[in-house]
C-alpha cells in the first residue's frame, strides 16, 4: 500500500490554495490578514507608486492633484500609505473568503435520502473529511462540522453537539468581527 504524503494533493488543500501560504507566509486564521505580509506589500505598492510619481514629467507633477500629494509633507505619503493598507487586506480577505467558500461544495456524506448521522456514521464521515481536506481547522465551516462529528462520536447526544455547535458559532462570528478593526481604524 502507498503511503500519502503530508501534503498529497487534496480536493482542499490549505497549504496550496491559501494566498498568503503561497506567497511563503504564514497564513491567517479563516480570513484573517498576515499584517507582515500585508504591511510588505503595502509597502512595495505605495513605493512603487511614489517612485514612479517621481517619474513622470514636470509638467503632469505640478498637476493640482500631484501638487496636492507631493507638496503637502509627509501626511499625503501617511494616507496613500494607510489607502494601499487596506486595499491589500480587502483583496486578501476577499481570495481568502472565495477560497473558504470552496469548503461548502465538499461532499462528505453520499446522496439521497437513506443517510443518516449516527455515532457509528460519524467516524465514516470524518475519515471521508480527512481525506478530501489536508486541514479542515483551517475553514470555518469544516472546522465546525469536525468539531461536530468528534463530539457527537465522544459524546453520543445531539443536544451536547447542537450546543457547542452554537458556541463555536458566536465564536466563529466574534472572531469575524474583530478582524475588520483595523480597517475600521484605518477608515
Amino acid at each position: 500500500m502507498k503511503m500519502k504524503s503530508r501534503h498529497e494533493r487534496k480536493a482542499l488543500d490549505w497549504h496550496l490554495g491559501d494566498i498568503e501560504q503561497k506567497c511563503g507566509f504564514t497564513g491567517g486564521k479563516y480570513t484573517d490578514v498576515n499584517m507582515l505580509f500585508a504591511l510588505i506589500v503595502a509597502g512595495v505598492i505605495s513605493a512603487g507608486f511614489f517612485i514612479g510619481i517621481c517619474h513622470v514629467p514636470q509638467a503632469v507633477r505640478e498637476t493640482k492633484y500631484l501638487a496636492m500629494i507631493l507638496a503637502r509633507g509627509w501626511t499625503p505619503y501617511v494616507m496613500v500609505f494607510l489607502l494601499v493598507l487596506a486595499l491589500v487586506i480587502l483583496f486578501v480577505k476577499w481570495r481568502k473568503l472565495a477560497f473558504q467558500r470552496r469548503a461548502a461544495k465538499i461532499e462528505l456524506v453520499p446522496p439521497g435520502l437513506g443517510f443518516s448521522l449516527t455515532t457509528e456514521t460519524a467516524q465514516d464521515v470524518l475519515a471521508k473529511l480527512n481525506e478530501q481536506v489536508d486541514d479542515p481547522k483551517r475553514f470555518v465551516l469544516l472546522n465546525r462540522i469536525e468539531r461536530a462529528l468528534l463530539n457527537l462520536r465522544n459524546v453520543g447526544n445531539v443536544s451536547d453537539v447542537s450546543e457547542m455547535l452554537r458556541a463555536q458559532a458566536e465564536n466563529d462570528e466574534s472572531h469575524s468581527d474583530s478582524s475588520y478593526g483595523l480597517l475600521s481604524g484605518i477608515v
